[in-house]
């Protein structure tokens, strides 16, 4: 563990425009967010740690303006140390993709400040603007593709947004090989289920989520499988491989919720971003990526 921890970058809140205008700002940030005590917004408000969009600072007694974005520096007592590292796979003026190990997360949350594949980078490379341009979830490893410049973060957003950027996954899990499928296009509705951090996948006629699955090698009890996941939902890949009876191996969260434990950095989610492909919307230049896939073998050692 290390020492208190203040993130390089601020975060930022917009106060909802039914707020009673008669609140401090102080008890809005109390009140939404609970594990941060009123005493402790009010030590960051005196170190100058809360501000407005124009950078006017926030006192102890402003009082809130509905609509308005409160930005604000995110404080930990200690953070947790990950012994797994990140690595470039390109590099331009433009745009990074890197490999994101297990267990790393992407982005600041929770318990993590500084120990995320985004700033790692932003430190490594000294860009501060660098920002992702598409989620994976902290258990799952592999391709992340983040943009270096603000002015051109919406231009890479969009490529996800209209799917003109395919992504290709890979997934083991437990199967003896005989099942009367070995490709599956899957489609359901996902929405959040209880607790919030698990989702519940459900068939329907008005899904929001779509997956082609295809089972590509088995060794004994363990199966290898593409997948290419055509929306994004949270957890999708990790739901579709249950809904077709092949859940992930090592996943704690689905199909059952298993008890907290300490993370065990040998036995990951079986789960990898392994390529990436799209055509660059500044350079018109087509771009694939690739890292290593799994090794059958090697897993059964």
């Amino acid at each position: 563990m290390s020492k208190t921890v203040v993130a390089n970058q601020a975060s930022s809140v917009v106060i909802p425009e039914t707020t009673d205008r008669r609140l401090l700002v102080v008890d809005f940030l109390a009140q939404r967010f609970k594990h941060v005590s009123r005493e402790q917004w009010q030590q960051r408000m005196q170190q100058g740690r809360v501000y407005w969009h124009d950078h006017k600072l926030i006192g102890l007694d402003t009082l809130v303006e509905p609509k308005a974005r409160v930005y604000y520096y995110r404080e930990l007592e200690s953070e947790p140390e990950v012994p797994l590292y990140e690595h470039l796979v390109f590099e331009n003026e433009n745009f990074v993709v890197a490999f994101k190990p297990h267990f790393l997360a992407l982005n600041p949350s929770g318990n993590v400040i500084e120990n995320c594949l985004v700033n790692r980078l932003r430190k490594s490379l000294v860009c501060e603007e660098l920002t992702p341009a598409h989620r994976l979830d902290r258990a799952t490893a592999g391709l992340v593709l983040l943009v270096k410049k603000v002015e051109h973060r919406h231009r890479y957003h969009e490529l996800f947004a209209s799917r003109r950027i395919k992504k290709t996954y890979q997934a083991l899990s437990m199967g003896d090989g005989v099942d009367e499928n070995s490709q599956w296009h899957i489609n359901s509705r996902i929405t959040k289920g209880q607790p919030s951090f698990r989702m519940v996948s459900q068939p329907t006629e008005d899904p929001n989520s779509w997956s082609k699955i295809v089972k590509i090698d088995t060794l004994k009890h363990i199966s290898l499988f593409e997948l290419e996941p055509i929306t994004g939902k949270t957890h999708q890949l990790r739901l579709h491989m249950n809904d077709i009876g092949y859940p992930i191996l090592n996943d704690r969260l689905y199909p059952e919720l298993l008890s907290e434990a300490a993370l065990d950095y040998s036995n990951p989610l079986k789960l990898l971003a392994q390529k990436l492909s799209f055509i660059d919307p500044l350079d018109q230049r087509a771009y694939d990526f690739s890292v290593a896939g799994f090794d059958l073998n090697t897993e059964l050692l």
